[in-house]
């Protein structure tokens, strides 16, 4: 702009924090938008895209250049005169700007004006990331830190400057504290890095004018008034357990907490009780006013509350906590609060998917979970609700209601009854492949002795959680196979903590049996609440996930599958929960049937008994036969599903691998029996030569000894040959 002598003014414009806004032309919104694209600049939707909209800017700086500068260049380029023309962009961002929003404003306007960004930009951007992350940390023993720009943000107030203080005059104030310090340590070193903000260099913006002095004064006593309001007994101290950060709340740990019991004047509060040793802080605030009015002095004030965790704090062994969940809990409670008291207002675009609203608790996911605050109309949940929510130790947790199936594979002689009544009816929806496995399957509904024994043993290892209750039991065998039956139990979970039966599930999982598991959920899936419920629900039960785009057990919206276990909401006539069980008990006999029948072909270390080799052989030829499905299903999403769990299971190699096993057996059979047809008849040549010894006239008695006695020498050095060929040195050849 400036080479092309255009005047720039840049008015500003503020939105209520979250807000979702689509491009305008000479508009640019920055830090609010809640998307990436030409003319709008947020991270705050996607923690994967930059750790503040100021690094946006470096990544993307043709998303604010060429979108508002394009149009002149365009007139440029046509030969049209522009010096002098009055141009004024504008630059949109959330109410009360902050640090990274006032960098990412003069970044822009360097960038526009300039054509490029300055020399100080990256350093200064990288130090905007921390300070919005809150990775970048101080204490009062180091006063270089403390003369830092970025903390001058914390007293650009009413009562430190002594008057009111819209959004317009902060950005202007702290546009001209940020461009003071970039003079100011441009003229002491070059290039800056991003220490150098807060290094021995910094802190020339505290004299650039009236104000940046009344804002050193306030910091330099706010430490002071820190301490007076924790001696006062305004903060408690309290153990919190937390999740631990990237285990999807799977693990928990436990830290400090700081919970003020109401507002605290101190304007660093955070960085002094980070610094006093505790990583977590909840505190109130009335600052925020409502996001859909212009503030004045006369604002009404709305209740907000801020719950953080220090990001840089780990323990010692080496753990970071997170507030995973916490978001999602406090948004469904303050739906229940406002719909109960008939004050439920917002509406609009969801800021999430996992919301019914464009104004919903940010969970901090722009933030690594480190930070929790209200809807920017504040919340309407009590405080002392909010503190207890937080600090109760279950928030991460969700109540759902499941029906469960577990098919357990086992090995022990199952008793198939002699009058053994017609299969099962075969489940709607599979294919005519699957007809064999319900014709040959035998329901015994009482166990044997050593069913039951082996039942109780096995389940008496793993203690229920509350609310599951065993509703049924059932014993499947098939007569290909005695030695091999499927117990399937149904178990009912009401109104339970999935975090709850998960542990359940996962040790049961880790035990040495093969257990197959379906699972039906039975909560509400049409909002978007419901469906987030749901696939947070399965990503915990099957050990993956739900965050990534595409997870390889996703086979779509409402049914997800990782080999041993199912999950699913069995919606419409498509898809029924008799279905899903008949699929997964397809797959678990035939592995069942794999496996126990490939365990018994390695089992001896050397060559088994013709006969039971037969037997063997006979019995896999069989199962391979008649339980190699090809068509599980005519319903595409069952056959996908049960692609993936052939996959996981790798059903393809055992299968071929029993081929192998049972080509080796009829080899076997067929080498033993060649080699007594060989015998017999090399005894009838034999028969044959004594025969025509004895019928040789003529030969005394002393010849026909020595003839008899070389054809029993024959005969015995004919059986030690063979003895040799079946165990001597021919025997690790023929293994």
């Amino acid at each position: 702009a400036a080479d092309l002598r255009i005047q720039v003014n840049w008015p500003f414009e503020f939105v209520g924090h979250g807000k979702a806004l689509s491009s305008r032309p000479d508009t640019v919104a920055l830090d609010v938008g809640n998307r990436l694209e030409p003319g709008v600049l947020d991270q705050h939707h996607d923690r994967d895209l930059a750790p503040s909209t100021s690094v946006l800017i470096l990544e993307h700086p043709d998303f604010a250049y060429d979108h508002l500068m394009s149009p002149w260049l365009r007139r440029a380029d046509d030969g049209v005169a522009l010096e002098g023309r009055a141009w004024s962009p504008v630059i949109t961002t959330h109410r009360a700007p902050d640090f990274d929003g006032v960098v990412s404003a003069l970044l822009v306007r360097e960038l526009v004006e300039k054509g490029t960004l300055p020399a100080w930009g990256e350093s200064l951007a990288r130090f905007a990331a921390d300070v919005d992350q809150g990775l970048w940390t101080f204490s009062a023993e180091e006063p270089d830190r403390c003369k830092s720009v970025a903390l001058a943000f914390y007293a650009i107030e009413n009562e430190v400057l002594g008057r009111y203080i819209d959004d317009a005059e902060r950005m202007q104030i702290g546009l001209s504290l940020v461009e003071g310090e970039a003079a100011h340590l441009s003229g002491k070193k070059a290039p800056l890095s991003q220490e150098d903000w807060y290094g021995e260099h910094c802190g020339g913006w505290a004299s650039s004018s009236e104000d940046a002095g009344k804002i050193a004064g306030a910091l330099v006593d706010d430490l002071a008034v820190f301490e007076k309001e924790k001696a006062s007994g305004l903060f408690e101290e309290r153990s919190v357990q937390v999740p631990v950060a990237g285990t999807g709340a799977q693990k928990t740990m436990t830290v400090k907490a700081a919970i003020a019991a109401k507002r605290s004047d101190s304007l660093l509060l955070k960085y002094w009780v980070r610094g006093s040793g505790c990583p977590m802080l909840i505190c109130p605030s009335e600052l925020s006013p409502n996001a859909d009015l212009v503030p004045s002095p006369d604002a009404e004030r709305v209740p907000r509350v801020i719950l953080s965790l220090d990001p840089n704090y780990q323990d010692d062994e080496g753990r970071r906590p997170s507030l995973d969940g916490l978001g999602h809990s406090l948004e469904l409670e303050e739906c229940e609060v406002r719909q109960a008291a008939g004050t439920e207002t917002r509406s609009g675009a969801p800021r999430y998917e996992n919301v019914t609203n464009d104004d919903p608790w940010y969970d901090g996911r722009g933030h690594e979970f480190g930070i929790v605050d209200s809807p920017r109309t504040g919340t309407a949940i009590p405080y002392p609700q909010i503190v207890e929510l937080a600090t109760g130790g279950h928030f991460w947790q969700r109540t759902v209601s499941l029906a469960i199936v577990v098919l357990r594979v086992c090995s022990a002689k199952a008793q198939v009854p002699a009058d053994r009544p017609p299969g099962p009816p075969k489940p709607e929806g599979l294919g005519v492949g699957c007809a064999p496995i319900f014709q040959d399957l035998a329901v015994s509904p009482d166990p044997s002795d050593e069913q039951d024994r082996d039942g109780r043993e096995f389940w008496g290892q793993y203690p229920q959680p509350s609310g599951l209750s065993l509703e049924a039991t059932g014993y499947l065998s098939w007569q290909v196979c005695p030695e091999f039956y499927i117990e399937e139990t149904t178990w009912d979970y009401h109104e339970g903590s999935d975090l709850g039966v998960h542990a359940w599930l996962q040790a049961i999982q880790r035990s040495d049996s093969s257990v197959f598991f379906v699972i039906r959920y039975l909560g509400e899936t049409d909002q978007a609440q419901g469906k987030e419920l749901f696939h947070k629900t399965a990503a915990r039960l099957l050990a993956f996930s739900a965050d990534e785009t595409s997870p390889r057990h996703k086979i779509d919206e409402l049914l997800f599958s990782s080999g041993r276990e199912t999950f699913a909401v069995c919606a419409g006539k498509e898809l029924e929960w008799t279905d899903l069980v008949g699929t997964q008990l397809v797959i678990a006999t035939y592995h069942g049937l794999l496996s126990h029948l490939l365990g018994r072909a390695t089992a001896r270390s050397g060559l088994p008994d013709p006969k039971e080799a037969r037997h063997l052989a006979g019995q896999i030829n069989d199962v391979l036969a008649r339980y190699a499905v090809q068509e599980l299903s005519g319903v595409p999403r069952l056959q996908k599903m049960a692609r993936v769990m052939r996959e996981q299971l790798e059903l393809e190699a055992m299968t071929e691998r029993m081929r192998h096993e049972s080509s080796a057996l009829d080899n076997h059979v067929a080498k033993d029996q060649g080699r007594k047809m060989e015998f017999f008849l090399f005894l009838l040549g034999l028969m044959g030569l004594v025969e025509a010894t004895n019928g040789i006239a003529g030969l005394t008695t002393l010849a026909w000894g020595y003839s008899f006695g070389i054809v029993c020498t024959a005969v015995a050095l004919a059986i030690w040959g063979l003895r040799a060929y079946q165990v001597g040195p021919w025997k690790e050849k023929e293994d």
